[in-house]
């Protein structure tokens, strides 16, 4: 699949979403957020989004934890420059309501890219219009953030001391509908953990 073609693809999925009657999302995540605090403990850092009205609404799986999980420290993302996401430490209110528009948080700086998320425990939330769940690719949005924010968290887990702990979990966030074969590029890089509305499953071969 050509470039273009991969282009035309997130036209078509991004339209489908317009059309699509949104499903009840957080609570089968949300019994999978809770045997996870159950087994591995409050995560020390989450990186959530703020879901636009056409996005997976995973405001209930939020709220959910900061209630079980309250030491967990919850970022919210701001471009910067066109090439990084800076992270914002999330207001209740930003984790309760969905924006109008593309949201662009205000709030304390917690740090740029992947670096608030060396730390033992943390869960990346990424947002994704498909993922194919054989190989843990996503197709995004096209602004390329993620792609690069998850291949310094690779970077990063190469390098990394044995002592370091455990990697991020990465988690893809789309409709169930949306997990179909996706192209793949060389810079794209994969989840290792898929979240819809049936809940929250590992990619079956993680690349």
């Amino acid at each position: 699949m050509t470039a273009q073609d991969k282009v035309a693809l997130r036209q078509q999925l991004k339209a489908d979403r317009q059309t699509l009657v949104v499903p009840q999302f957080a609570s089968a995540a949300i019994g999978w957020l809770t045997s996870y605090v159950d087994r591995e403990g409050d995560p020390s850092v989450l990186a959530a989004f703020q879901p636009t009205p056409t996005e997976p609404d995973i405001t209930g799986f939020l709220r959910c934890l900061v209630r079980i999980a309250p030491s967990t420290t919850v970022l919210i993302p701001r471009p910067v420059g066109g090439e990084a996401l800076e992270w914002v430490v999330a207001a209740k209110g930003q984790l309760e309501e969905r924006p109008v528009g593309i949201p662009r948080p205000q709030g304390q700086t917690a740090g740029l890219s992947a670096a608030p998320f060396r730390s033992v425990g943390s869960i990346v939330l990424v947002p994704a219009l498909a993922i194919d769940p054989s190989t843990g690719l996503r197709l995004g949005y096209g602004g390329g953030y993620y792609d690069r924010l998850l291949s310094e968290l690779r970077a990063g887990r190469i390098t990394a001391d044995a002592d370091s702990g455990p990697d991020p979990l990465i988690i893809g966030v789309c409709f169930e509908r949306e997990c179909r074969a996706v192209p793949a590029q060389e810079h794209d890089e994969p989840v290792t953990h898929i979240m819809t509305e049936a809940g929250v499953k590992p990619v079956r071969a993680p690349r």
